[in-house]
């Protein structure tokens, strides 16, 4: 994990921004892009300045593929710069790190045909030309998808210990409450009351979710 962004990330919670980042995005400064990109704009300017599009992994495999830059809510919320009720990008996360609205991918759903491998995709990859290109989504929420969960339905994926005391409720909107890679030595988390977890210092499962349909 890239460290170089402490101070930013202190500076953050100091000011009262990781809260409002949280608040919106729903992830925590310590794992994600804004004391990043805080850092880059402090040591390496010109990179900001000139950069053109700001994508994940999985956005920059399909721009390869179809040549479109565009993203799915799953991938484009791991940046910690989304506004998860809105399943858009927060204008407000944008301007405390410092971007513009026109860096960001366009927000697809998953499933959506974006278009076909482009020819320099094909000859790189063995791939037919024009083969659909498909939005795809982030690993662990996929795969909660994809083992069933659903309203007031706890996932576990990758649990490689037993669990105790594990309880969840139901979250508004439609929203998932992941817990992803777990490491031993936390023994709780609480978060307003929705879920909580104590395993003791026991490694803890991959991830959990509770579905509001």
């Amino acid at each position: 994990m890239d460290s170089r962004a402490a101070v930013e990330a202190t500076e953050l919670i100091q000011r009262g921004l990781a809260d409002e980042i949280y608040a919106t995005a729903g992830d925590w400064v310590a794992i994600t892009s804004a004391p990043r990109l805080l850092w880059l704009q402090r040591h390496e300017p010109e990179i900001v300045a000139r950069a053109a599009h700001l994508t994940m992994l999985g956005d920059w495999i399909l721009y390869r593929l179809s040549g479109r830059y565009v993203t799915d809510p799953s991938l484009g919320s791991s940046s910690g710069l989304f506004d998860l009720a809105a399943r858009g990008w927060s204008g407000r996360l944008l301007e405390i790190c410092g971007l513009q609205a026109a860096v960001c991918p366009e927000v697809l759903e998953p499933g959506t045909v974006i278009g076909g491998v482009r020819r320099q995709a094909a000859d790189e990859t063995g791939l037919a030309e024009g083969t659909p290109v498909v939005v795809g989504g982030a690993d662990t929420q996929l795969g909660l998808v994809g083992i069933g969960t659903s309203t007031g339905v706890l996932g576990l994926l990758e649990l490689f210990d037993e669990r105790r005391d594990l309880v969840a409720g139901e979250l508004p909107g439609g929203l998932a409450l992941v817990e992803p890679h777990g490491a031993a030595g936390i023994a709780e988390v609480d978060v307003s009351g929705v879920a909580q977890e104590d395993y003791d210092n026991r490694p803890r499962p991959h991830a959990l979710v509770a579905v509001e349909g």
